[in-house]
């Protein structure tokens, strides 16, 4: 039998999950800033909705489990 990781390594690999996803977020916003074709822009918004759904998903999970939820994408964002 495996041992349960600690609830902070969860909240620390949840919180990696959540800055990849703030990444994406980020990067969608920007790819649509920059686009001038409404259907393409239509279809990346829809992405990064899908993203921003487990932006809140992950935080309130960290938040659950007693944790501080990233505030920002970090190294995922440079």
């Amino acid at each position: 039998m495996g041992v349960a990781p600690s609830k902070e390594k969860c909240i620390d690999q949840l919180n990696s999950f959540l800055r990849g996803e703030l990444s994406a977020v980020e990067t969608y916003k920007q790819a649509i800033g920059r686009l001038n074709e409404p259907a393409l822009a239509t279809q990346l918004q829809e992405c990064m909705t899908s993203h921003q759904q487990r932006v809140n998903l992950l935080r309130q999970r960290i938040v659950q489990l007693g944790g501080m939820p990233s505030t920002d994408s970090g190294a995922w964002g440079a």
